[in-house]
Formats: structure tokens, C-alpha cells, sequence
């Protein structure tokens, strides 16, 4: 499958490679989006960030936000992906206090193919800013008791999980359920 990356400055870009490595991957800034031909692209990935907050910077992330708001591409956002797509449908972010890293429990809300053959119900969460609330034409699929964990849009293919999936993949279920979403749309 050709997955586009869009990197949104994470530090996590290696083990989101890593974790892509059965796929045919190209990786751009978030920058370079508007001159990017999007043909064969089966997938895009909105990587987690760095230090530039959405919030107060919505202007640097405009490519983006048009991008989430008009692709028929299907679409998850890791994180700061995850909280861009929820912000730009209507959810407000909520400033952390400090960074939130740990591996979390998640209960699951709604049942999808994404949970199929689980076998731990653990993720790894590093965050600065969570979403207040699910999204109008959202629907929560998990959460934590920290936060939201996976949204999904109703009616579009687009995706949004708060933890890294590509963090911890002995350790917590992350990788399994973003394969699980990845298998669905194998061409």
C-alpha cells in the first residue's frame, strides 16, 4: 500500500517508519503539502508533533486542515493529528499539565474491526493537549480515564487515535489496532 506521511515535526518519526515498513512510504512537512500530487496515495498518516501547538497557529496548519477537510484519501491522525481533526470539526483542546506519558488502560465504547484479536487493552499516550469532547459526526470507538482514545468520523474515512501506535508495540495493543485499520484499505 503507498502511505503518505505527513510529518508534523514528531520525534517519533523513526518507530512510525518502522512500524510502516511492510508499506511503500513517502513523508513530507506539513509544508509541502500543496505542492504534493497526491496519485497513488491509498493512505495518510498525520504524524504526532513536536513544540508547535495548534492553538494560536492555526494558520501554519492550514494546508492540513484543508487537507483533512477535502481528501477522500482515508485519513488517521496520530496525537497532534488525532487533535487537529478533532479541532477543526468543532472539539476544543485542553491544555495538559505538563506532558502526559504512560501506558494506559482504554475501555472500548464502540465495537470496529480495529479491535479484532486484541489481546491487552493498553496504549501508549504522550501528550501535551487533549479534546474536550467527541466532535459532531464523531463517534468514540475508546477512552481512557485520561482521555478520548479513538474517534471515527460517521460518514468519511477518517480516523483519529490520541495514543502512538508505533510506541511500545510489546507492550500495549497500539501497532495491532492501527494494522487492523491499515489491512481494511490493502490494495
Amino acid at each position: 500500500m503507498n502511505i503518505l506521511i505527513i510529518d508534523n515535526e514528531t520525534i517519533r518519526l523513526k518507530e512510525l517508519v518502522s512500524l510502516l515498513k511492510n508499506h511503500k512510504l513517502k513523508i513530507i512537512k506539513r509544508s509541502e503539502i500543496d505542492s504534493f500530487d497526491f496519485l497513488n496515495i491509498n493512505f495518510i498518516v498525520l504524524s504526532g508533533g513536536s513544540n508547535l501547538s495548534i492553538v494560536g497557529n492555526e494558520d501554519k496548519y492550514q494546508s492540513e486542515i484543508n487537507l483533512i477537510k477535502n481528501s477522500s484519501i482515508p485519513i488517521v491522525g496520530i496525537c497532534l493529528g488525532f487533535q487537529l481533526i478533532a479541532y477543526i470539526y468543532g472539539s476544543n483542546l485542553i491544555k495538559s499539565k505538563g506532558e502526559y506519558q504512560t501506558i494506559v488502560d482504554f475501555n472500548i465504547i464502540e465495537n470496529d474491526f480495529i479491535f479484532n484479536d486484541l489481546s491487552n487493552f493498553k496504549v501508549y499516550e504522550a501528550h501535551n493537549w487533549k479534546i474536550d469532547k467527541v466532535p459532531k459526526d464523531f463517534i468514540v470507538l475508546a477512552e481512557s480515564d485520561e482521555a478520548i482514545q479513538i474517534i471515527k468520523h460517521k460518514n468519511r474515512e477518517v480516523y483519529g487515535f490520541q495514543f502512538h501506535p508505533e510506541m511500545f508495540i510489546n507492550e500495549t495493543c497500539g501497532n495491532k489496532i492501527f494494522n487492523n485499520l491499515l489491512n481494511k484499505y490493502k490494495k
